[in-house]
């Protein structure tokens, strides 16, 4: 992933370069990145509403049709920012290192 980062401790270090690639900062890498951490967020909180539930009522009343949707709808997401990475880079050219 090139030469590390100075302050590879602290999290903009690992942050800067969970986003790099062989061409430097790459938006796209940032976008997935970005787009995996909402999602599992999102996906936690759809988690806790459903355990928060079941702890106050005993039971599940939320439309679970509705709930099956918002986590398809993540899914979608997390599958458009792969794939917006994998086609934006397929076409570069790499020498036999791995280098562009």
């Amino acid at each position: 992933m090139g030469e590390p980062t100075k302050n590879n401790s602290s999290f903009m270090g690992f942050f800067r370069d969970l986003v790099k690639n062989n061409s430097g900062l790459s938006s796209k890498s940032f976008f997935l990145v970005l787009i995996t951490l909402l999602g599992c967020m999102l996906l936690a909180v759809v988690g806790f509403v459903l355990i928060w539930e079941v702890l106050q009522s005993g039971t599940i009343k939320t439309d679970l049709n509705g709930l099956s949707l918002v986590i398809g709808s993540i899914t979608a997401i997390f599958g458009t920012a792969g794939a917006t990475k994998y086609f934006g880079e397929k076409n570069e050219k790499k020498d036999d290192n791995g280098n562009t």
